[in-house]
């Protein structure tokens, strides 16, 4: 006898194994999108220190990076000492105030979505920390600013971000040079102190 159709329950068997493959689909490809938006956030926030940098060097005055640690928020912001009209190039004349000019507030972009500053460690030289202690309860951020020198030296830092699924990228900010280097997504084990 020639079957020509398939019966209800061939159907709602072929459409429970369609489900099931579409959800370990779903789960997989979630957390790709994670540790993806988490690689990005790193190289966002690589690429506005670089600029943060070049700017310092180019205007002669120095910038500050804020961030919120446990928060996706960060700001960079241009900061001029006492005395520092000397290291400024001739051309630029950044605006002096209080210190920080609330009206050339350069705001970065938050980290994407789901990403925070999980740990920051900072080795303060002692001009990073005569600036940093002016600077730590001016503008509501917790966290110590890392500063960007007109001669092209940074902050020494080391930065973690995290995402919800525990993964962890570390950032790191070469003082002497302000090369920053990103580690690859790695797991809470992976994190190296």
């Amino acid at each position: 006898m020639l079957r020509r159709a398939f019966t209800l329950l061939e159907i709602l068997l072929a459409l429970a194994i369609m489900v099931v493959l579409a959800g370990a689909a779903t789960i997989a490809l979630e957390g790709t999108l994670h540790s993806q938006r988490l690689s990005q956030s790193a190289d966002l926030l690589r690429g506005d220190w670089a600029k943060a940098r070049s700017k310092a060097m180019k205007t002669g005055a120095i910038q500050v990076f804020r961030y919120e640690l446990g928060g996706s928020s960060y700001r960079v912001i241009p900061w001029m000492e006492e005395g520092a009209e000397l290291e400024a190039s001739a051309a630029a004349s950044p605006t002096r105030g209080d210190n920080m000019d609330p009206d050339a507030v350069d705001r970065g972009p938050r980290l994407l979505d789901g990403v925070t500053f999980e740990d920051a460690q900072t080795a303060a030289t002692v001009r990073d920390q005569r600036l940093a202690d002016d600077l730590q309860s001016s503008d509501g951020m917790a966290a110590k600013p890392l500063l960007f020198y007109p001669d092209g030296s940074t902050s020494d830092a080391r930065l973690m971000l995290a995402n919800e699924r525990r993964q962890y990228v570390v950032l790191t900010l070469r003082g002497l040079t302000g090369v920053s280097h990103s580690s690859g997504v790695q797991s809470v084990d992976e994190v190296a102190p």
